[in-house]
């Protein structure tokens, strides 16, 4: 079994420590893999692997943010837009 198949096992379980182990293994791999797209883009494209794997991570926790009810009230008022 390999260590990430063992975290996400322990992750289903509810083992908090669990999502802590996982980033750091996966994290160079998702840079590379978005190296190497990245490298197929034309010349002059500034977007760089590390932050392409930063925005790949923040947007659903982003998203999760925004929808949450207390941000809607609290943070955001009346101004904001139901999903």
């Amino acid at each position: 079994m390999s260590d990430v198949t063992r975290i996400l096992n322990a992750i289903e379980r509810g083992d908090a420590k669990a999502t802590d182990e996982l980033l750091p293994l996966v994290y160079e791999e998702l840079r590379l893999l978005a190296a190497r797209k990245l490298s197929h883009e034309p010349p002059g494209q500034t977007l760089q692997a590390t932050a392409l794997v930063h925005e790949a991570y923040l947007l659903p926790q982003r998203n999760l943010f925004i929808d949450h009810p207390v941000y809607r009230t609290s943070v955001c008022g009346y101004g904001c837009q139901e999903p």
